[in-house]
Formats: structure tokens, C-alpha cells, sequence
């Protein structure tokens, strides 16, 4: 994400904000480029944070997709 603004409540107003974000398209992409070979090579190594690799499932999953 370039921009993540979780969802959240302020109660001394009331008021209830929605989550918002925007996605880097380029980030996306080499995202995409490090996990494919992770899968599809043996001499990779990717140092990512735990964000960057979040909720692409397991291996064969991500396959699948």
C-alpha cells in the first residue's frame, strides 16, 4: 500500500471513520515477481517485511489463484 488508514470510532464525537487505502501498483508488481519465484526457483531469498508477504496463503493456493 502506498496508503492504509484502518477503520476506527471516536466516541467523544461519535463518529466512525472507514477504512481507506490506496495500492501501489509497481510494489504490487514486484510483489507478485519475489513470490513467483519463490515458488518456481531455488536460489531466491526475499527480505520483506511481514506486510509485504500477509495473506497470500500457502503455496499451493497462491498456485491455484
Amino acid at each position: 500500500y502506498d496508503y492504509y488508514q484502518p477503520e476506527a470510532y471516536v466516541p467523544q464525537t461519535d463518529t466512525f471513520i472507514e477504512k481507506d487505502s490506496s495500492i501501489n501498483e509497481e510494489v504490487e508488481r514486484l510483489r507478485h515477481s519475489a513470490t513467483n519465484s519463490l515458488l518456481t526457483r531455488r536460489d531466491v531469498l526475499v527480505v520483506a517485511s511481514v506486510s509485504a508477504i500477509y495473506g497470500l496463503g500457502t503455496p499451493q493456493e497462491y498456485v491455484d489463484r
